[in-house]
């Protein structure tokens, strides 16, 4: 079967009969958008058939509408997921296609301008991208349409610590590449069968068989890799080579956070970690010091309200802010009193002292917010 997003059948289709439907959907996509941006990623050339169609789309170059995908390509059901268009088509092929059945899930992968070029590299070559991605994140770093970043923790040794963030480091393709060890132009060149790509991921000098293992992954990574045939396919060349004596093992291979925070700022000296960085660990340092004046526990003890109602009740109050920031630095700077008075505002309590729910804020600019229901700071 091919690809299972939807609830018609569809399904997997020769390289002919995926050339073909291709051409169909980018005529129908020109022809409404003329400069409409496409890519259709890279297979390696023996590939025998397809699950679905992908086709990466500049989110820019088009203004994609269920009415318009369902009138474009005579379908009813079409599923809009985090940007992806998915919908099950049935198109007329040329006399020369000898494919049995024309149906084939289609993938319209809508990605900002900001991240194209990244998305092309990382979406060539179906699972590639996933094996680098693993690669990339023995390193302390993170591979992906977006970039490669680098998540920062305030607990240097643990994952699952407080995140101050996530930093760019880079959108250029081939700088991402050559730092994480792998060789560009060989990428470019293409591959010829799966082989040729499992040798390219352990060509990389960072390659050993702790990224891959089990023991260093999620529960989220696991359990996306068990829907991927590569990753199965993969495992079984890493079997191989651990048979040969081939596949080496690096355990102290991995650097902690502060040496890949030191590699990466030398390595891309214009990044976001040269200055959000700083400014995200002094928010969260406040965030701390913000609860000590404020938290759900709070009104919950005080009005006795819990569950959905607590939730939306809290969020009335966040609407009372314009960012995040903004709320933290008006707790630290008032009284669990005039929290307190500004929950009872922002959710219509019949008493509220405006002096004490105005806080330090200027009673005059609190008077003005009045009107636009929220105060801002």
């Amino acid at each position: 079967m091919g690809g299972s997003a939807l609830e018609m059948e569809t399904e997997r289709a020769s390289p002919q009969h995926y050339l073909n439907v291709y051409v169909q959907v980018q005529r129908r996509l020109q022809s409404e958008w003329p400069k409409a941006v496409t890519y259709l990623p890279r297979k390696h050339r023996f590939k025998q058939d397809h699950g679905d169609l992908d086709l990466l789309v500049r989110r820019d170059t088009v203004d994609l509408t269920r009415d318009w995908v369902k009138s474009a390509f005579g379908v009813d059901e079409v599923v809009v997921n985090d940007g992806v268009w998915t919908f099950g088509v049935e198109l007329e092929v040329p006399s020369s296609d000898t494919s049995e059945t024309s149906a084939l899930q289609v993938d319209l992968v809508t990605k900002r301008r900001k991240h194209w070029e990244m998305s092309k590299a990382f979406y060539d070559f179906g699972g590639l991208g996933n094996l680098m991605g693993k690669v990339a994140r023995w390193l302390r770093y993170k591979w992906g349409f977006q970039g490669l970043r680098m998540p920062v923790y305030r607990d240097p040794k643990g994952e699952r610590s407080v995140k101050y963030g996530e930093y760019v480091l880079t959108r250029d393709p081939k700088e991402a590449f050559e730092f994480l060890g792998f060789d560009y132009e060989r990428f470019q060149e293409g591959f010829q069968d799966m082989s040729e790509i499992f040798e390219y991921v352990r060509s990389s000098e960072h390659f050993c068989r702790e990224p891959f293992m089990p023991e260093n992954m999620t529960a989220d990574q696991k359990q996306r890799d068990r829907k991927r045939p590569v990753w199965d396919s993969f495992k079984n060349y890493l079997r191989d080579l651990e048979r040969l004596g081939e596949l080496p093992s690096k355990p102290d291979s991995r650097p902690t956070q502060k040496e890949a925070l030191e590699r990466a700022k030398e390595a891309f000296p214009h990044s976001e970690l040269h200055d959000r960085l700083k400014e995200d660990r002094e928010f969260v340092k406040l965030r701390e010091r913000a609860k000590k004046t404020w938290t759900g526990r709070v009104p919950m003890e005080e009005f006795g309200v819990t569950g959905k109602e607590l939730g939306k009740m809290l969020s009335n109050f966040k609407d009372t802010f314009r960012t995040d920031r903004h709320r933290v630095e008006w707790l630290v700077r008032n009284s669990r009193e005039n929290a307190l008075e500004r929950f009872k505002f922002a959710n219509d309590f019949d008493e509220v002292d405006e002096e004490k729910a105005s806080g330090d804020q200027k009673k005059r600019r609190f008077k003005q917010n009045l009107h636009q229901d929220a105060f801002y700071l």
